[in-house]
């Protein structure tokens, strides 16, 4: 090949050295510098979202405090209500007792009451449609809950004194079912109620984390927000984190 005669070979060569740097500076892209942003990137996104989670269990440890500070300024009296509306045990004979004289007072005539404490297998299979909240949620392992069936027989104005009594009485009940049937020689009805009644699991005396045992901590094990405490590269931290939508 001969060059003109004007031309150089290092004028030749110039566009060559050119090709090449791009296609060093190229292969430096995407051999060091892509990777090495990916990974930035990547911690960056990875310690917004552990971020994220910290307040999560900021938050929560917080409302706990407050839950806690406001459980020692309740009144005694007012403790008591609650404790009894919501107590520890099953408390079966004293819900038996308070059932009868519910009924006993509305002037109906208790002809059969049977309550039975559920198991966790019994009260995942036993919530009917009509049930509360609480009863739609008795998987949760903090509330264990009580089946009641009564069997009664009086009048409609007795029946009706009986409900109005069970639902402003301090122990926590809730209606499932009430059937009720009559004869045409007599204005007794006879009267079947189920329902639930609700108490407090077995609470560990010293509580995990001493938060209790439902604060999830997880997090604080995660062997990537172990790793990101060491980071020694500058990594943005005034951008916003999400708050978790469930924390209300």
């Amino acid at each position: 090949m001969k060059l003109p005669k004007d031309l150089s070979v290092g004028q030749f060569l110039e566009p060559l050295k050119l090709v090449a740097l791009l296609i060093l500076i190229f292969l430096s892209w995407m051999l060091w510098v892509q990777p090495q942003y990916n990974n930035f990137a990547a911690a960056s996104s990875a310690k917004l979202d552990i971020e994220s989670d910290l307040n999560n269990v900021e938050g929560e440890i917080k409302k706990i405090e407050d839950l806690s500070n406001s459980a020692k300024s309740i009144a005694s009296a007012d403790l008591n209500k609650i404790n009894y509306a919501l107590p520890a045990t099953p408390e079966v004979e004293d819900f038996l007792s308070s059932m009868h004289k519910l009924a006993q007072s509305a002037g109906l005539t208790v002809t059969s009451i049977i309550v039975r404490p559920l198991t966790d297998k019994d009260a995942d299979g036993s919530v009917s449609s009509g049930a509360s909240t609480i009863a739609s949620t008795s998987s949760n392992k903090e509330i264990g809950k009580s089946d009641l069936n009564m069997n009664m027989r009086g009048t409609y104005e007795q029946l009706i004194r009986f409900l109005n009594s069970l639902e402003h009485n301090a122990r926590l009940v809730d209606v499932v079912s009430l059937t009720i049937s009559s004869s045409a020689e007599s204005d007794t009805l006879q009267v079947g109620l189920n329902a639930f009644t609700y108490h407090l699991q077995s609470i560990p005396q010293v509580p995990l984390f001493p938060y209790g045992f439902s604060l999830a901590t997880d997090i604080l094990k995660n062997e990537l927000f172990r790793t990101l405490q060491t980071v020694s590269i500058s990594l943005p931290t005034d951008i916003k984190s999400i708050p978790n939508p469930f924390a209300q």
